[in-house]
């Protein structure tokens, strides 16, 4: 106690320097706060929003299920009610039964997930009931019964009384078909959803499919979702090996991606935040121990132990990181909960949050006891650990040389450094300052260092996440732009198709643009004997397309199209792996033609394409057929649905230029021209929410580096006080005095910078080549992109902070040379 008392007197001894360091501290912790609060509101609310409108918190299935799922790979909902019974955690379950199928009106038509629900349980379990917009929703009694998504109306074209027709591949390779009046629309505000998928009752399901008392899941709600992983586990081992157990994260990994992601950036911004408050508390103790040097050596000498100094050191940087911490959080909990009441509004951003799968604009922040309880016990350590150096220092420390203001290992001597030159003195004396206190240098330095170099790669890492994602998107699916009449994109309807050949040419010459390939796009059905699966269908010229897209390339099975196939088509290897076929073998495709008849053609494989993309990518959605199969299948003959272009570049600036220029010269008022982020707008969403998290970080980082440079400064200036009367009594000016503390900033922010860029660089490069694999990190990548992401070098993502961070180091030190200017000489040379 005796100890704990001493140290938190000399706490107290300079109340200025040790409000300045709580100050820093409490800032920092403040905004970690908020950050994490808001990034777990946000993942909360995606999580809560996707598992409530389809998936539950787990699903049971037959194993082998979600690998391939089946209408085969079926279970009895009696053998798993047991082992539910016996879970603490669940709350309600519901059976479904779901399979791929072709909804179509005279308009339209679209592959869909079709589920059968059962509508007494399911509102137990989802939330989909209580998102109806029109109509109403799924009654036990109801026959030839549906319900929509308000996106899959508006594509098909029908609203609520209107009928729908449906095509499926029913159990043991029969043809299930039926008519459906669509008693409502829901809208969760998810498109993913709301596009693909419809909804029948369970019995309506058991009669279109074949099926009898079998079901393909059990949907499980739990009572907290931080439960699952513990219920996964004893539901694991009760149902054993027949059945597998998914959590939300297993059935939604584009979400459990974006929640890693969302993670991955509050690591980033807790490890620089962390290191900023190990500088802080190092240099306050540091600044605290040099100054007391006699006060230990009087100590030393009237019999107190090193290891009581020792603790005394440490009780002071633990007493300075708790207050810090306390008041941090006493500050972040009442911001946070301020927002999770009133909320944070994205309206600027509603499409980067409808990427991230969240139902509205605005993100409620969530503050959990155990983040509070995470940053607690760090904050224990960091403030423990920056204390080690100056204790174990002290602690050292010979009570003679102790008593003579002497350092451990420090001899004394009254030499002086000589200066040869004076153009450079204040430069010379700026660097002999720096260097007065070299650890606390060095610390400053390494802070700046690490957070610019760990800043360019995670940058790097960012541009070449979004680059592939492009390049992937743009290279398979749409080219660079397309020309299409503008209902298209969304409707994929064949009776929006034009008359393509005479604007080849036209195209062609358009300056800034290099090829262009003709389309016929599709939604399909495509399926074996007893299974199918949705596809966007695709109709190319095999000469013209390989000047657009790389498709020819990924082909790794078989080969590609040629000219005059008629009956051949090439697949993703995943959608081959879910239909268990392989090249040589015959599949079905059916599609809705241009009258709004349902026509079906048989196709075989000639060819297996992998782009490396995972889960519901491309080499599991996408078809390719030559352009001429694809006209008779939908009875276009000559027509296309679209034109697919590529240009001479892809930076934004260029594409849109060019698109203008082509808009100008389409004679058609129908046609319109769409550049590649018009038409992947998910790709555009999810660039805008990487460089807004690389914003979000740099700012963190930038602050924080202000705070440790100003805290550094600050504190050199504090301890020359003396000094700079001394000077100023001497004739020296204000102005000369601010020139010398900025040169002092100015060094250390150049230095630091310079070898910041230059680790972020090497580091970069290092995996340039050999690439990041995300995988083994946790990450999956987005549709369209391999796990292995190539970091890129930028000129604006090295110089961009290179040039920013010096700037803002000087900006930091301008109030400490301010400071120093304005002091009195004569109270300055009396300064304790």
């Amino acid at each position: 106690m005796r100890f704990l008392s001493l140290a938190w007197r000399n706490t107290l001894r300079n109340p200025r320097r040790t409000g300045l360091t709580i100050a820093a501290v409490s800032l920092g912790v403040t905004a970690l706060v908020l950050a994490w609060a808001l990034l777990d509101g946000g993942n909360a609310q995606m999580i809560e929003n996707m598992t409530d409108s389809y998936t539950g918190h787990m699903q049971i299935h037959r194993r082998g299920y979600e690998d391939d799922p089946s209408l085969e790979t079926v279970l009895t909902a009696a053998a798993v009610a047991p082992a539910l019974m016996g879970s603490g955690h669940v709350i309600a379950s519901t059976e479904r039964l779901e399979n791929r199928a072709l909804i179509s009106t005279e308009q339209n038509a679209r592959g869909i997930i079709l589920a059968g629900v059962d509508p007494e349980h399911e509102p137990g379990v989802t939330r989909l009931d209580r998102k109806i917009n029109e109509g109403r929703y799924l009654r036990l009694e109801d026959t030839r019964a549906i319900i929509l998504g308000q996106t899959l109306a508006k594509t098909l074209g029908v609203t609520v009384g209107g009928e729908v027709a449906v095509v499926t591949q029913a159990r043991f390779g029969s043809v299930g078909a039926s008519l459906y009046e669509v008693v409502g629309l829901y809208d969760t505000g998810n498109e993913m959803v709301d596009n693909m998928q419809a909804f029948i009752t369970l019995d309506e399901a058991r009669e279109l499919f074949d099926v009898n008392d079998e079901r393909t899941s059990v949907v499980v709600k739990l009572d907290q979702r931080d439960a699952v992983a513990g219920v996964q586990s004893t539901l694991g081992r009760e149902l054993q090996d027949g059945y597998e157990v998914l959590s939300w994260r297993q059935l939604l990994p584009s979400v459990a991606q974006a929640v890693g992601f969302h993670e991955a950036v509050t690591v980033v911004i807790l490890v620089f935040l962390f290191g900023i408050v190990t500088i802080g508390v190092a240099n306050v103790v540091l600044m605290s121990v040099t100054e007391r040097r006699r006060e230990f050596g009087i100590m030393l000498s009237l019999g107190t132990t090193p290891w009581q100094i020792f603790r005394s050191i440490v009780y002071e940087g633990v007493y300075i990181g708790g207050i810090g911490l306390a008041i941090g959080v006493l500050l972040g909990g009442a911001l946070v909960g301020y927002f999770a009441h009133y909320g944070i509004h994205f309206k600027d951003a509603s499409g980067i949050i409808k990427a991230m799968q969240a139902e509205t604009g605005v993100i409620y922040p969530t503050l959990r006891w155990g983040t509070v309880a995470l940053m607690g016990v760090v904050m224990f350590f960091v403030a423990m650990m920056a204390s080690l150096y100056p204790a174990i220092k002290t602690a050292r420390l010979a009570p003679l040389d102790a008593l003579h203001g002497l350092t451990a290992g420090q001899a004394p001597t009254n030499t002086q450094r000589e200066y040869k030159s004076g153009r450079f003195l204040l430069l010379q004396l700026a660097l002999r300052n720096i260097w007065r206190q070299p650890v606390r240098t060095r610390l400053t330095m390494a802070v700046i260092t690490l957070s610019l170099g760990a800043f360019i790669f995670l940058s790097s890492i960012a541009i070449g996440y979004y680059s592939q994602t492009i390049e992937n998107a743009t290279g398979t699916i749409t080219g660079d732009a397309q020309v299409l009449q503008a209902a298209f994109k969304s409707d994929m309807n064949a009776n929006l198709a034009f008359a393509g050949n005479p604007l080849l040419d036209q195209l062609s010459h358009v300056p800034g643009v290099q090829a262009v390939s003709p389309r016929v796009q599709t939604q399909a059905l495509i399926g074996i004997a007893n299974r199918s699966e949705p596809v966007l269908l695709i109709g190319i010229s095999p000469t013209l397309e390989p000047q657009v897209t790389f498709i020819n390339k990924a082909v790794r099975q078989g080969r590609y199209l040629m000219e005059g196939d008629s009956r051949d088509i090439v697949i993703g290897v995943k959608l081959a792996e879910l239909l268990r076929v392989g090249v040589g073998e015959k599949v079905v495709i059916n599609a809705q033609d241009r009258n709004g008849n349902l026509n079906s053609e048989a196709f075989v494989i000639a060819g297996l394409f992998d782009t490396g993309s995972q889960g519901h990518g491309i080499d599991r959605l996408v078809g390719y057929i030559t352009l001429p199969s694809a006209q008779h299948l939908l009875a276009l003959d000559d027509d296309i649905t679209n034109l697919s272009l590529r240009f001479t570049q892809r930076d934004d600036d260029h594409v849109l230029r060019v698109v203008q220029q082509i808009n100008a010269h389409l004679g058609d008022p129908k046609l319109t021209a769409m550049s590649w982020q018009a038409l992947l707008p998910e790709v555009v969403q999810m660039r805008a929410l990487i460089k807004k998290s690389l914003l979000f970080v740099v700012t963190i980082v930038f602050v924080m580096v202000a705070i440790v440079v100003m805290n550094t400064i600050l504190m050199s200036v504090l301890e020359r006080t003396r000094e700079f009367g001394i000077m100023l009594a001497l004739g020296s000016s204000p102005s000369l005095v601010v020139r010398l503390v900025m040169l002092e900033s100015a060094a250390i922010g150049l230095f630091a910078t310079a070898l910041g860029t230059m680790l972020g660089v090497v580091i970069t490069l290092i995996h340039v080549t050999s690439g990041v694999n995300m995988a083994a990190h946790g990450l999956t990548a987005v549709p369209g992109v391999t796990n292995v992401i190539h970091p890129q070098l930028t000129v604006l993502g090295v110089l961009g902070p290179a040039v920013i961070l010096p700037v803002v180091i000087l900006l930091a030190a301008l109030y400490p040379a301010v400071r120093a200017s304005r002091l009195a000489p004569i109270k300055a040379m009396h300064q304790v």
